[in-house]
């Protein structure tokens, strides 16, 4: 589950890098880090579920109506969502 949770936390970073505009170095920047922080704050039982929380709060300052950290954690669930349907489509067409 470690390699799980660290590459969770590599791609968010990575997701905020991007939309902090700051996606010129491959190196991430400690304030986007600080912005992405997550921990897992519980597990559920079945084959595989934990739930994740920011370590900071953060308001809203992109007016967006959420936080940066949500605002990454929505695109990162965009793209499974999105790496899922061109899978479905080209399995079974």
């Amino acid at each position: 589950m470690g390699l799980t949770l660290y590459s969770l936390q590599e791609t968010i970073d990575a997701i905020g890098q991007v939309k902090l505009g700051k996606s010129e170095s491959h190196i991430i920047q400690p304030e986007v880090k600080q912005k992405t922080q997550v921990v897992m704050s519980g597990v559920f039982s079945g084959s595989f579920g934990m739930r994740i929380e920011g370590t900071v709060y953060e308001q809203d300052s992109l007016g967006l109506g959420e936080s940066f950290l949500g605002q990454c954690l929505k695109e990162f669930v965009q793209l499974i969502n999105l790496g899922a349907n061109i899978f479905m489509s080209t399995t079974f067409t």
